[in-house]
């Protein structure tokens, strides 16, 4: 099976205990059965650690006992995972040695990408400069002809992808024609009621909830504004990187209009949120662009609740 990236993949690297939004805080970490098996063997002071830190479920399902302010207990006061500094990272369980990493499957192919929630991920994601291109990680030892439906599913990513990079338009007037490729027409409702549908899900970080409840008291002009000209390359990667991760969800006979109008969606949800902190603050930098989009992904692309809901509405017609 062949395997393909968008070119920055490899360019990952988790920053660990500099990191300031711990993936090993607040998700709750399932350990796959063969890595439970292990750890089951592992002895000493670790092994003890383990021995009182895993819970198995009488439904089969096993997990790090979260302690205090929901951290994993192999999580140390540097930041530093106990699993790693002793085992290496071929010790971790499944979950833990794919974050953030997501894969779509194909016929002949796998696509692997990096999650936003990740905020090393994010800020590598936003912060590249040059267009995106697609590469081969690994060949596949068999050859398998790819099907019809997803040669053209392909074909049309390719343009959706052309679309996007589209420099010599503004990134607003590139998801206009992206909507138009696919007939696509949102919803007949004001930014200030899409702004509250987004208060309504669920909130996994109250800090979101801030963010969001912030955005239904914002001044008009933050939804009406345009993107200032040195945000237009980071949307440009935050809209691909949209188009990359969710436009497979055609193979669950989700619509292509549906996908292109979650996209446009999401994008003004984060456009918002950057208008008004330059509005009260004069400039947003990486950092801060990064931060919004790490926590749109983690509430929204990491919760099958919310992307359930918004799916619905869209499909409202």
């Amino acid at each position: 099976m062949e395997i393909f990236a968008p070119d920055y993949y490899e360019e990952f690297k988790c920053i660990a205990g500099k990191c300031r939004h711990s993936c090993c805080i607040g998700w709750e970490i399932d350990i796959d059965s063969k890595t439970a098996a292990k750890y089951k063997k592992i002895h000493g002071d670790l092994g003890e650690k383990l021995n009182k830190s895993i819970v198995y479920e009488n439904d089969g399902t096993v997990h790090f006992r979260l302690g205090k302010d929901e951290r994993c207990p192999m999580l140390n006061s540097d930041g530093l995972c106990d699993i790693i500094l002793e085992l290496g990272e071929s010790g971790l369980c499944q979950v833990c040695n794919d974050h953030p990493r997501f894969r779509n499957f194909y016929s002949h192919r796998t696509e692997i990408g990096l999650g936003l929630c990740c905020e090393a991920a994010a800020k590598l994601i936003l912060g590249k400069s040059d267009k995106v291109n697609l590469v081969r990680l690994k060949d596949g030892n068999e050859q398998k002809n790819c099907n019809y439906e997803e040669t053209e599913f392909f074909k049309i990513r390719e343009k959706v992808f052309a679309i996007l990079q589209e420099r010599s338009k503004s990134v607003e007037d590139r998801v206009n024609v992206m909507l138009d490729m696919f007939g696509a027409q949102m919803i007949l409702m004001s930014p200030l009621e899409w702004v509250k549908v987004f208060s309504g899900l669920e909130q996994l970080d109250e800090k979101w909830g801030e963010c969001i409840f912030k955005l239904t008291l914002a001044d008009k002009s933050v939804f009406d504004s345009p993107l200032p000209d040195y945000l237009q390359i980071p949307f440009e990667q935050l809209s691909v990187y949209f188009a990359y991760r969710h436009f497979a969800l055609y193979f669950d006979g989700y619509d292509f209009s549906k996908i292109a109008m979650f996209i446009s969606l999401s994008l003004n949800i984060v456009k918002w949120l950057c208008l008004l902190e330059i509005g009260d603050k004069g400039y947003i930098g990486l950092d801060g662009l990064a931060n919004f989009a790490r926590m749109y992904s983690a509430e929204i692309e990491y919760s099958d609740e919310n992307i359930y809901k918004l799916q619905e509405m869209l499909a409202e017609e």
